[in-house]
């Protein structure tokens, strides 16, 4: 997983992002010499907002050439690709055809590897959990360049340290999907406005019950009575029948040419954005493509610069102290000013992969993006993992770029149940900033 196109709003020093070694076609692929002070680490299509997918001194292995699809069953609603695959790519080829990926995340560019190294989520977790879930078989070739079958019931240990495990079992070749039937590329979507937190998280339990797909965007500028007002968004697929016409076919917009020296970061802003882009709306049909992947348009908006580059923080609290734990989070967050755009709040159902560092688990978790103050950005989110930890919560590791090991061992006491699956070639930024190894 990781970031071959480096995302544009995260600024990273490019020596601290190790050199690329281009690999191509799965059945030939052969990974370069590592070592510990060498290491090796999978990176993808640039969408990771942490540093699991940097190697400092070492090598990042490129997987956007292993692109190819090598099976697809139409009729039992099963998909074999290579890790490069991106999943709006995949989309695009299922949808038409019948069939969508059961668990969808908000950026169309993420890899088939990527998204089984981070398991990632998307605002269905309740009823259709992570993306590993969905996952039935991958082939794992290590840096002895022995490669190995992975499954539930095929090296089933070395499985669960894959799926979830950051790239550090070593590089995902191809991954054998399950699938889900759709009738249609649209689904019925909705948006209500909500007064404050309470109302946010009743909402969204009251409707878990009837829409499948529910998040809600949270002005994180907002105290008082109206902390944690927002707007959530539910929707289910739809059927056949009459629907407006799906979006064109967006390309990256382009990136500056010319880098302002100021932020465009401001505590106005992200209350701006919230209130000029986010009403409330009745209920109607929506493409696929402008449903999932729609939060695009903010993160590459013109409100969204800043010459420092962004942290994202995204933390999940049980349900019993949601309410208090995420009101002091957005509390603190509002009072700082040192937040980008709306936060996102959704919640997270009983189903989990199993995978050894697995975010996921019941309860609901919010996502912030901070622009990089350097220190006083370093020493806020501290300060939430605080709170995160005093509620029983625990931080998303496959985002994140600032947890120490003390932190790290709090949120994951079972870490080294990891250590017998690891590659000893493979590491990365994250890998060593949270255990505190040396290269």
């Amino acid at each position: 997983m990781g970031d071959g196109d480096q995302a544009p709003w995260k600024r990273l020093d490019p020596a601290a992002q190790g050199r690329f070694h281009a690999l191509w076609w799965s059945d030939r692929a052969v990974l370069p010499e590592g070592d510990k002070s060498r290491p090796l680490i999978p990176c993808g299509n640039g969408r990771s907002d942490g540093d699991c997918c940097l190697a400092p001194g070492g090598t990042r292995l490129d997987t956007r050439g292993l692109d190819r699809l090598r099976h697809f069953d139409p009729v039992r609603g099963r998909i074999a690709c290579e890790a490069g695959t991106r999943l709006g790519d995949l989309l695009d080829f299922l949808v038409p055809r019948g069939w969508t990926l059961p668990v969808v995340p908000g950026c169309p560019a993420i890899t088939v590897g990527g998204a089984v190294a981070g398991d990632v989520h998307g605002t269905n977790h309740p009823t259709a959990g992570s993306f590993g879930n969905w996952v039935r078989q991958l082939e794992l070739v290590r840096s002895d360049q022995r490669r190995w079958f992975c499954s539930a019931f095929e090296n089933p240990d070395l499985f669960r340290a894959t799926v979830g495990g950051l790239g550090l079992t070593g590089l995902i070749l191809w991954a054998d999907l399950e699938l889900k039937p759709v009738r249609s590329p649209f689904l019925t979507r909705e948006t209500l406005g909500c007064a404050g937190l309470a109302a946010c998280l009743g909402l969204i339990r009251e409707g878990g019950e009837s829409w499948e797909y529910q998040q809600a965007l949270v002005d994180v500028t907002a105290r008082g009575r109206r902390l944690g007002r927002g707007l959530l968004t539910r929707a289910n697929h739809t059927g056949p029948g009459r629907h407006p016409p799906p979006p064109p076919s967006r390309e990256p917009l382009p990136r500056a040419t010319v880098t302002p020296r100021f932020s465009l970061v401001q505590p106005w802003s992200g209350r701006l954005h919230f209130l000029l882009q986010h009403r409330p709306q009745p209920a109607g049909s929506v493409h696929y493509r402008s449903f999932f992947f729609a939060p695009e348009v903010w993160e590459y908006g013109p409100l969204r610069y800043d010459p420092q580059g962004f942290l994202h923080y995204h933390c999940l609290l049980p349900e019993a102290t949601a309410e208090a734990g995420l009101g002091e989070v957005l509390e603190r967050l509002a009072v700082s000013g040192r937040t980008a755009g709306p936060g996102r709040l959704g919640p997270f159902g009983a189903n989990r992969t199993g995978g050894l560092l697995a975010f996921a688990r019941p309860g609901f978790g919010l996502a912030v993006d901070l622009p990089n103050r350097g220190r006083a950005t370093l020493d806020l989110l501290a300060e939430l993992d605080r709170v995160v930890l005093a509620a029983g919560g625990v931080v998303e590791p496959s985002r994140d770029r600032q947890l120490d090991p003390s932190r790290f061992a709090a949120f994951f006491p079972g870490w080294e149940t990891l250590l017998p699956y690891r590659d000893p070639a493979f590491a990365s930024a994250f890998w060593r900033r949270v255990t505190g190894e040396s290269s």
